[in-house]
Formats: C-alpha cells, sequence, structure tokens
C-alpha cells in the first residue's frame, strides 16, 4: 500500500554507498595534502567522521598558533592550508550524511522515504501490470483471513513477499498461542525457507512456489533445455536429451537462507562437440544447479496444491485474501495510508482491520437474522 510519503523523496542505498566512497578518496586526498603542509599526521580510520572532526580542530589551532588568517569575500585570496581545511570540512558532512542514509536502509532494504524513514520505494500493482517503472514509497501489508475474518495483520517494509511470511507466522503465534495447521498463500511464499520453517513447525504448507502455474502450459513441458525438462536420471547417472552425462562438479552453501541450504553444482564437459549447444547454453559448457531437498519440498507441496482440498483452499484464498484487499482499496477507497512511521501505520491499519471484522460480523448476524 502506497505509504503518506512524497513520490520524488527517494533515497538509494547504492547511491549513498558510492557516493561514500568517492568521498573517502577525496578526504584521504586532502588530508594528505594538509600533513604536508601543517606536518600534522592522521592516524585514526578514515571513516570515523569524529576522528576527522578532531583532526580538523588540531589544523584550526595550528592555524591560529602560526597566525593562518581565514578570509572570504570578493577580493580576497584563500591560502592553501584554508582552502583544504574547508573541504575537509564539507567532506566530512558528506561522509555523515552518506553513512546515515546507509544506517536508515539497513541491511534488508535499499531505499527509503526521505520524509518517512519506514517506506520502502517499491513498485505498486498499478505500475508493475502497466509497466510504468514508476517506483512510490509504501509498505507491504500482509493479512491472514480465516471464515472471511481477518485473524492477522503485519505491516513491513520489505519488498519481497517471501521474506515476510516467518515474521507474520510468528507474529500469529504470539497472538493465538500456537501455530494454524493449515497456510494457503500464492506464489511469492514459497520458498526453501518457508518450506523448512512449515515442516519445522507442523504446519501443513499450501503454498505455490514459484512456476507453479508455468509448469502446466505446454510452452514450458516443450522446452527440454529448460532444467526441469533437460536432464533424466539412468543409472544413478544424469542424461541430457542428446545423451551426454552430467559429472558433479561441487557443492554450493547458501548462506543467505535462514535454514542449511546446499545446492550441488554439475556440469557437462562435452557440450562444445553437441550440434545443440547454441540453444542450450551460451557458455562453454552447460551447468545445472540442483537441490533435492528443495526440490522435494516442491514435489509435496505440487500434491497438495493438486489435491480436492488443494483446489478448495485455492479457490477461498482467491476469494476471502484478495477479496479483502479489493473491499479495503477499492469500495473502501482506502489505496493510501494517511500516517507516517512504522508504529502510526500499524495503528492505523489495526483500525481497519476492525472495522472490516464489526463489518464482517453484522453482515453474517443480518444473514442469521433474514435466514
Amino acid at each position: 500500500m502506497e505509504a503518506s510519503a512524497n513520490k520524488f523523496s527517494f533515497v538509494w542505498k547504492k547511491t549513498a554507498i558510492k557516493t561514500k566512497d568517492k568521498t573517502l578518496s577525496r578526504i584521504m586526498d586532502t588530508i594528505g595534502q594538509l600533513t604536508k603542509l601543517t606536518d600534522i599526521f592522521y592516524t585514526e580510520n578514515y571513516e570515523d567522521t569524529q576522528a576527522i572532526g578532531g583532526y580538523i580542530v588540531s589544523i584550526w589551532l595550528w592555524c591560529a598558533k602560526n597566525k593562518v588568517q581565514f578570509v572570504s569575500g570578493k577580493g580576497h585570496h584563500k591560502t592553501p592550508v584554508q582552502k583544504a581545511y574547508e573541504e575537509l570540512k564539507k567532506l566530512n558532512e558528506k561522509l555523515k550524511e552518506c553513512q546515515e542514509r546507509i544506517d536508515i536502509c539497513g541491511n534488508d532494504r535499499n531505499s527509503y522515504s526521505k520524509t518517512d524513514h519506514d517506506a520502502t520505494f517499491m513498485h505498486m500493482k498499478y505500475d508493475y501490470y502497466n509497466n510504468t517503472g514508476v517506483f512510490k514509497p509504501g509498505y507491504n501489508v500482509q493479512l491472514a483471513e480465516s471464515d472471511e475474518f481477518i485473524m492477522n495483520v503485519m505491516v513491513s517494509n520489505a519488498r519481497s513477499d517471501t521474506k515476510t511470511f516467518i515474521p507474520f507466522m510468528d507474529s500469529y503465534e504470539k497472538r493465538y498461542k500456537g501455530y494454524p495447521g493449515i497456510v494457503v498463500a500464492d506464489a511469492g511464499y514459497g520458498s526453501y525457507d518457508n518450506y523448512m520453517y512449515c515442516l519445522e513447525k507442523d504446519i501443513d504448507s499450501y503454498l505455490k512456489y514459484q512456476n507453479y502455474r508455468y509448469e502446466k502450459t505446454v510452452k514450458f513441458k516443450k522446452d527440454i533445455y529448460r532444467k526441469e525438462n533437460l536432464l533424466r536420471e539412468e543409472n544413478g547417472k544424469l542424461i541430457c536429451p542428446q545423451g551426454r552425462e552430467f559429472i558433479y562438479k561441487q557443492d554450493s552453501e547458501n548462506t543467505k537462507t535462514n535454514y542449511l541450504c546446499i545446492t550441488q553444482v554439475w556440469e557437462c564437459k562435452t557440450c562444445n562437440r553437441c550440434p545443440l549447444k547454441k540453444d542450450c547454453t551460451k557458455a562453454k559448457t552447460r551447468a545445472v544447479r540442483i537441490n533435492p531437498i528443495l526440490d522435494e519440498l516442491k514435489v509435496h507441496a505440487k500434491e497438495l496444491l493438486d489435491s480436492e482440498a488443494g483446489i478448495q483452499l485455492r479457490q477461498q484464498r482467491c476469494i476471502q485474501a484478495e477479496g479483502t484487499f479489493g473491499i479495503i482499496k477499492n469500495d473502501w477507497q482506502y489505496n493510501r495510508i494517511h500516517r507516517r512511521g512504522m508504529e502510526n501505520v500499524e495503528n492505523e491499519l489495526y483500525l481497519i482491520c476492525m472495522g472490516f471484522n464489526l463489518m464482517k460480523y453484522h453482515q453474517k448476524k443480518m444473514r442469521m437474522i433474514l435466514s
């Protein structure tokens, strides 16, 4: 949902990092100039703004002691020491600003808004589906429905739904002192961490993975060069459609996941003699990455999703979850948050969800009376 922040108040973490690196380089050069002019050496970390501030004070004291006059205005020529001194002060302030922006973004975000530091710039659905290429400040709102009532709500500034699932379920457990027996969600939540989390908490996870719908298309099944269609197992060996064997190369550990995730790397070393190499890969040899545990979890998820209970649950998810957002955003015209800051936004959405549940309760009560 769009935040109550200005559209063009964006701050990008990558830009701040690049500016910081350039500023550090200029600070080192300026300190080198001052060292030659004053014989005052700087021995601290160049990223320490307080230490640089202390060095600036020592330069000012040296100028006062040696009667170096600081001039300004038209017709006055600044000494090299004054020029370097003023340059270092500006660069130190710039370094503080860059470091502050990086700290506000933290480890999980790449942007924020100047008018609402908790809001992250992301593609809204209108911009995503219409390919406008516009980023807007917003919050990622997570809702859980059961029997048409909102059971849990969480506000996050993460752009991806994948990373919000575990914190959302933890907040559910904190509120109700237990986990739900069944969880149904769309393809934005199907990941290795989320499947392992559901397995650990004994939750039946009806979570779609990324290519769940695409796997059922004719285009996917005819594409023999995709990893899912490329390899077949024959006598414990992985063979491609051209009969070429893939050799195990190494294990690769994903350090970004919450759970231990090991991926196997397999490589075909005879691709250079294959007549279909141009269609298969642009590299010298074709390599594939296989995660047996994730593949097994996907197979289990597919069995649940394709079962009769899974089909009914997926239909209900579309009706209840998407319908809830439809009522709130379109019927109530609540498509933009009015308050700023994570805590204020959460309180505002709690009131919206309470109003929604009261409306649903009243509607059900009236249907029972009329029936």
